[in-house]
């Protein structure tokens, strides 16, 4: 039998068995007739394992069938082709689940008495010979030869038995990831233990950004101020709007409302960075053809299992219950199918993309089982207040939203239709017990006042003891990237060149402006600080130019990013977040989140079936670099929290309200409970106001009158509901 390999596998396979009893077959001729019958394609799965380098190309096939049995006559003996390694996860890297799985090839083995099996041909017509033992007595239980072949003169019959000899044959050793007594520093690349990926196949075939492109102030040409501003259309770290191809996406101006009060598209959102994400994300057209020729494939599918992982942590904590759950920033809709491996009360998606907004309709109506109530909306959260009266100073204003409804659509026929509703389809009295943002939160940080307005409505819209879910940029990883360019931040002029970071390859950029970069490293004595919860206005604006490239054969510098983005320090999310209830429960850079999670099950088998690992089964060095961009962190609401804020009234307001006059919405405050009898209000009234008051975490005679009716009125509906 061969060694144990030693070096990374190529690739996983399962290792299956047609159902019914296999057939023993002792020669050249029966295998040949054996091969013109069809076969059952019933099959039963013995085990998972692993090829190596010294596999045939192109790999084989995901799954290997075992036919038949082969014991050769005594005067007939084959001579076989080079044969490759096959082998199962063995300790001590194995899993719990590796053993398992290691115990099922060791019963296949052991229960066969004959030492050869025949493999049914892939799609290359490729067959094979798994050599099932040399040696009766060999212990080694973990490992067989399988020996691939494309023509039966390739087996070449032997009537005299040679003298055997050895052919020395390259072992790899499995992928396992790091044992807990390996040292991990998360925050060092240059010594990270996870995966090793191989480096010789790792560098792209394009250099996504020029090498001769200066990368620090040190070593890059000084260009005066008005020079650069010229090259920048005036300002010093303005956004060049990215090309935007052909999409497949309806028009968007299918996505509107059905009154005659119809916003224009290119007024539609007031907030710049808004505005350039609607129009990006909406024209972005990802297939899955593109998505397999992508350079950070991998990598895109390894944040796909840390948002997944959140999800699985946050159903385990919450019980066996139906969750209400908030998606902002839901995109495309692309985990909807990880959150409904839950079950799911409520779902409301929130994005500011109106052609994505579609697409994730769509997809909803595919999972319209697991959906009871499901409901999409465009919304900036930075300036948006969905479900909430927005206190302005015009009175308390409750927004309109283009919505869409899973449980309210008629026919799922035509293009979903998204129209204007009072709150964007979220009431008064609902609630959510967790909110999750995924690589946006960054958007909320281009000022003080959007993040503040986005922090408030999640506390308001989070139910006491409810999880905030949140992947964003590390900003402690990307200030280390800068601090190694060796620049001096504190002699740095506004008038110098812009200050880039490269990673992966190139495939990754990151640059800052130097008037940027002047207040990300400004000194305690030249930070402004707030009066509200120690909030350091140097904390927010910190806009940096983001791009990363998907990269394929067919367009080489294809962008999966190209937007301004504001880092997100951790001191400011923390600030921001106790101001409002919510209290941080963990954080983890995606290196750190990697180890705290491998060692779990069903974490694990989530690598694979997710497509986290390449062929290798591994992933790249360039994608493990830039991965180590991105940290996860909870939040849970600690205490409730109420908005008496005062924000000032948009410009457009009374285009947002579709024509409602700011009296008619103090009035709703008292008035929108006009569906439940009189009769029954007024019988249920004193028990909905002690109720009120006991549910409400604080000081209730320091609430307004408006927000305590608004809570009365809301225990009223319950009782209502229930009566």
């Amino acid at each position: 039998m061969p060694l144990y390999p030693t070096t990374p596998a190529k690739a996983k396979h399962d290792l299956c068995r047609v159902k019914q009893e296999l057939p023993l077959l002792s020669s050249l001729e029966e295998m040949k007739e054996f091969f013109k019958h069809s076969h059952s394609p019933d099959l039963v799965k013995i085990a998972s394992v692993y090829s190596y380098s010294d596999a045939p190309e192109p790999p084989l096939s995901r799954t290997l069938v075992v036919a038949a049995y082969i014991q050769l006559k005594e005067e007939e003996e084959w001579e076989f082709p080079v044969p490759c390694t096959l082998a199962v996860a063995a300790p001590p890297f194995a899993t719990p689940q590796h053993e398992t799985n290691a115990h099922q090839f060791r019963q296949f083995l052991t229960q066969s008495k004959y030492p050869l099996a025949l493999l049914l041909p892939d799609k290359y017509q490729r067959w094979g010979l798994l050599r099932l033992t040399d040696d009766a007595s060999s212990n080694n239980d973990s490992v067989v030869s399988l020996h691939v072949l494309t023509s039966w003169s390739q087996l070449e019959t032997k009537t005299v038995k040679e003298e055997a000899t050895t052919t020395t044959t390259t072992t790899t050793e499995l992928w396992h990831p790091p044992t807990p007594d390996m040292e991990y520093d998360a925050y060092n690349t240059t010594t990270s233990n996870l995966w090793q990926p191989p480096t010789e196949n790792d560098s792209p075939e394009h250099e996504a950004f020029p090498t001769t492109t200066a990368t620090t102030v040190a070593n890059s040409r000084k260009r005066p101020l008005e020079e650069h501003k010229q090259e920048t259309n005036g300002t010093i770290n303005s956004y060049k709007r990215p090309t935007i191809q052909p999409s497949r996406q309806p028009p968007l101006d299918t996505i509107t409302e059905t009154t005659a009060n119809q916003r224009t598209r290119d007024a539609f959102h007031q907030d710049a960075s808004a505005a350039a994400a609607d129009e990006f994300y909406s024209n972005l057209d990802r297939t899955l053809e593109f998505r397999w020729q992508s350079q950070i494939y991998h990598m895109r599918n390894y944040n796909g299992w840390v948002k997944a992982m959140q999800i699985q942590h946050f159903y385990a904590t919450f019980g066996n219950k139906a969750a209400r759950i908030l998606d902002l920033a839901c995109g495309k809709g692309g985990d909807l199918t990880k959150w409904t491996l839950g079950k799911i009360q409520n779902y409301v998606g929130m994005d500011v993309a109106r052609g994505s907004l579609q697409d994730a309709a769509k997809r909803a109506r595919n999972l319209r089982q697991q959906l009871p109530r499901c409901t999409f909306s465009c919304a900036d959260l930075g300036a948006n207040v969905p479900g909430r009266y927005k206190q302005t100073r015009k009175g308390p204003q409750l927004e309109s939203l283009l919505t869409w409804s899973l449980h309210q659509e008629a026919s799922s026929s035509s293009e979903p239709v998204f129209t204007w509703q009072k709150g964007g389809g979220i009431g008064l009295d609902d609630s959510f017990d967790v909110v999750s943002i995924q690589f946006a939160i960054h958007y909320m940080m281009s000022s003080e006042k959007r993040a503040k307005r986005f922090f408030r409505t999640v506390s308001q819209l989070l139910t006491k003891g409810g999880k905030l879910l949140i992947t964003t940029m590390d900003a402690r990883v990307v200030v280390e990237h800068l601090m190694q360019t060796g620049c001096d931040f504190h002699a740095i002029r506004d008038e110098d060149d812009p200050v880039a970071i490269r990673l992966g390859g190139g495939l990754c950029q990151i640059q800052f402006a130097a008037p940027i970069l002047r207040r990300l490293f400004a000194t305690d004595h030249e930070s402004e600080e707030c009066n509200n919860a120690n909030i350091i206005k140097n904390w927010f604006g910190l806009e940096y130019s983001f791009t990363l490239l998907d990269g394929n054969g067919n367009d080489a510098k294809a962008d999966a990013v190209n937007l301004p983005e504001w880092l997100s320090p951790l001191p400011a999310l923390e600030a921001l977040a106790e101001s409002v209830g919510l209290e941080l429960e963990s954080v983890h850079n995606f290196h750190e989140f990697y180890q705290q999670n491998h060692e779990k099950s069903s974490c694990q088998s989530s690598l694979y079936t997710m497509n986290v690992l390449n062929r290798h089964g591994s992933i790249s060095a360039t994608e493990w670099e830039i991965s180590r961009l991105y940290c996860a962190m909870q939040f849970v609401k600690v205490k409730d929290y109420v908005d008496n804020a005062i924000d000032e009234d948009d410009d457009d307001n009374d285009e947002k309200q579709d024509g409602v006059h700011p009296r008619e919405e103090q009035d709703a405050v008292n008035d929108y409970l006009d569906d439940i009898d009189t009769q029954l209000k007024a019988k249920l009234f004193p028990m909905a106001l002690m109720k009120a008051k006991k549910g409400f975490d604080g000081d209730w005679n320091h609430l307004d009158s408006d927000e305590k009716t608004r809570l009365t009125n809301a225990e009223l509906r319950k009782l209502a509901k229930s009566s």
